[in-house]
């Protein structure tokens, strides 16, 4: 089922509860941190989230080799959030979420038949397959915190200004 629209931005978000004990926020952060540290840092995180994916397709999917590392398959992509964006929104101590961001349609341009890469578009995309990945996801953080039913994740929608 494809519920995504080019009228709206897409995020996986992840948080851990935040009643969790000291110790699984400890390694909640450190987690966090390896995730939005980039692609020398989230390449084996990106391998055990796709290990854990249920979905063929998720399976298939390739490493980003980007600045923020993440997901691609052959029409489409997902980043993590920059570890820049995220220092500057700790400092202003907004969220401790994970971000999976820049849910991309890698579409071709009709009059030039060239790929070009816009988040305007995410319907490549299922609403299964991100499910799927937000489920791989959970259980690699709990692996990381080392804590179950504590990680939560979800699929974020914002509308759009036109």
């Amino acid at each position: 089922m494809n519920l995504l629209s080019e009228n709206h931005l897409y995020k996986l978000r992840f948080r851990i509860n935040k009643d969790s004990p000291q110790e699984y926020i400890n390694r909640w952060i450190f987690f966090k941190n390896k995730c939005e540290s980039g692609h020398e840092e989230n390449e084996q995180i990106v391998d055990q989230i796709k290990m854990f994916c249920k979905l063929e397709q998720n399976k298939k999917l390739s490493y980003l080799v980007c600045y923020e590392g993440g997901l691609f398959g052959l029409d489409k992509q997902i980043r993590f959030r920059r570890k820049c964006a995220a220092e500057c929104i700790k400092r202003n101590n907004i969220d401790d979420d994970i971000i999976m961001g820049e849910i991309y349609d890698m579409g071709a341009d009709t009059e030039t038949n060239t790929k070009t890469e816009t988040n305007t578009r995410p319907d490549k995309w299922t609403y299964e397959e991100l499910d799927d990945l937000i489920s791989a996801f959970i259980k690699v953080a709990e692996y990381y915190v080392n804590a179950k039913y504590c990680i939560k994740g979800c699929i974020e929608m914002t509308k759009q200004d036109r």
